[in-house]
């Protein structure tokens, strides 16, 4: 943000008018705190609550001072609103509210029959899909629709945000790929609440019998919509196929009311309560949030997938995810907890598998079976060039040969080499510290193939060898943690033409392999031989390490011959 700041600010001498806040906002916020040190610019962290956007208008106003011809102590004053003000300003904007029709319940002058009226529809476009934006009870919805549904003639599956739709959509766009409905309707500022439970309840009905959805859709719940997606679940637990909910807020005391130990945020309980219609007591001792209720959704067997942060300290995950998964497990509800590390942001993965896997399972459709190739320049194809590079890797011909015998579009080859990396730690490349790696560990793989070793057995690597099956250990341990039930083949190095002074075949053969093969013998690992096919084959070897076209060919037919032993994993 600092680099993209300065980028702006630099933009002023091409005759750019940019107001630059943040020194005066570092300001402010440091006097407040010198006062005061409960002080909350944010309480989320991210988003300014009243004081902030107090603060944010008075820098606003400074900036534009000079522009408007103002005089100078004009940004100077506290420019508050009154209790007055404010009063004035609500009745202005409900008059207005009434004079054009509006259909929020909770604002005077709510007109039930404008609410059921349907607006004109309007057609956009979602990331290269259709999406119809409409409105149901007054408030604006939409639907996402794919290309073509999950299986034609049957009813339109479909997935339920009712919050944040927009944010990190990742595994959204690739269900909608995949054949599923993405829908929103806005309920802003209703915290899950029987007002909120109204609209979904009017939305829900509205799909299913208007426009023919199935009667069972998978609800995501990111933060404060984990309150409206698991509320909604435990009042309809016969019309929900299951529950991905993230960070969620399961606990409206733990946030926004900070009666735990998160943030907490001001604004966002007055409004929670508001939506409620509670007063403070009332809210504090209220038994309808879902870490009370859940036994609707435990009874029906609705599949439940948490992913949570161990450091969130806005949305506690020990107040939260911890208390909700604890009892519903208890009660002998379905759950998977997938705990990171980090705090509230971001949501989901880079890498949507887990959320995906879930949702085609609970609407059961088939599952993909993954394999992740997890390696260095022989696995990411180094020996080969050109346009076609991609399809001539070991790793995706592998996969050609597995759809081909199983006859199964659902199976995935992930390569995820890099060229030049150690196996070691404290190798001079660490594949560890490689996104491809972090890939790996999200990719939700049944399958593992780890082909690391070789860059190890160049000279400047050799010193560490000592630690290779430690840390070879700790990959294999990481896999199993973040993918149980994993199967893990360790391959073995392929064989080096090259002089002792780089990667020489004598250190593969000699050091690296019976290491590889004692690791696979204590971590109970199968092993894939790429060494022993190619001993006296140096002509499939153009630079003396990176197998050609030819030999990618050679290392799939293998892989896949190793794979074959576990036909039932793969079937």
């Amino acid at each position: 943000m600092d680099k993209y700041a300065e980028w702006l600010v630099s933009k002023r001498k091409d005759g750019w008018k940019v107001i630059d806040i943040r020194p005066g906002l570092r300001k402010l916020i440091a006097r407040e705190k010198a006062g005061n040190p409960g002080f909350r610019y944010s309480g989320d962290g991210v988003h300014p609550g009243p004081e902030g956007h107090h603060m944010i208008a008075r820098e606003v106003l400074a900036g534009l001072v000079p522009e408007i011809g103002l005089a100078p102590e004009v940004a100077e004053k506290d420019h508050r609103p009154t209790p007055d003000t404010m009063k004035k300003h609500e009745k202005v904007r409900n008059e207005w509210l009434v004079k054009t029709g509006h259909a929020r319940p909770e604002i005077p002058g709510y007109d039930p029959e404008m609410a059921k009226r349907q607006f004109p529809r309007t057609v956009s476009v979602w990331n290269g899909f259709l999406r119809e934006e409409f409105t149901v009870g007054g408030r604006r919805a939409f639907i996402v629709f794919p290309d073509k549904a999950v299986v034609s003639g049957k009813e339109q599956l479909w997935i339920w945000r009712p919050q944040f739709f927009d944010y990190k959509p990742i595994a959204d766009l690739e269900l909608v790929k995949r054949g599923y409905a993405a829908v929103f309707i806005s309920m802003e500022d209703l915290y899950g609440s029987p007002k909120a439970m109204e609209v979904m309840d009017q939305f829900y009905r509205y799909l299913v019998d208007e426009r023919k959805f199935s009667g069972k859709p998978v609800l995501f719940g990111l933060s404060r919509g984990g309150l409206y997606a698991l509320n909604w679940a435990e009042k309809n637990p016969l019309c929900v196929a299951g529950v991905y909910v993230d960070a969620p807020v399961c606990d409206f005391k733990s946030w926004p009311a900070d009666r735990g130990k998160g943030k907490g945020s001001p604004d966002d309980w007055n409004k929670c309560l508001r939506a409620y219609g509670f007063n403070e007591q009332q809210a504090l001792s209220y038994k309808g949030n879902p870490v009370d209720n859940m036994r609707g959704m435990a009874k029906a067997g609705i599949p439940l997938l948490f992913i949570s942060r161990t450091e969130d300290d806005v949305v506690p995950i020990e107040e939260n995810t911890d208390v909700f998964a604890k009892r519903y497990a208890k009660l002998g509800g379905p759950v998977k907890v997938i705990r990171r590390p980090g705090g509230h942001h971001p949501h989901g993965f880079d890498n949507p598998a887990h959320i995906v896997d879930f949702v085609l399972s609970v609407t059961g459709q088939p599952v993909p079976l993954r394999v992740a190739c997890l390696g260095d320049s022989n696995t990411f194809g180094a020996g080969v060039a050109g346009a076609n590079k991609d399809v001539l890797r070991w790793s995706h011909l592998l996969g050609q040969e597995l759809r081909k015998k199983f006859k199964r579009k659902e199976i995935e080859v992930l390569n995820c080499g890099v060229n030049g990396r150690t196996l070691l730690a404290k190798g001079d490349l660490p594949y560890i510290k490689t996104g491809e790696y972090r890939n790996a560990l999200n990719s939700h793989a049944q399958i593992a193939i780890i082909a690391l070793g070789t860059n190890d057995a160049k000279p400047q690597n050799r010193k560490f060898l000592s630690e290779f099956k430690q840390n070879y250990a700790a990959i294999i341990a990481e896999l199993r943690e973040n993918m149980p039930g994993i199967q893990i083949y360790c391959a073995i190095p392929l064989p080096s033409w090259q002089s002792s002074s780089q990667i020489d075949k004598e250190t593969v053969e000699t050091k690296i392999i019976p290491l590889v093969k004692q690791v696979a013998r204590d971590n109970k690992c199968e092993t894939i031989d790429f060494f022993s096919p190619f001993q006296n084959k140096p002509e499939l070897f153009p630079d003396g390490v990176h197998p050609n076209a030819d030999g990618q060919v050679i290392m799939a037919d293998i892989a896949f011959r190793e794979l074959l032993k576990k036909q039932p994993l793969i079937q």
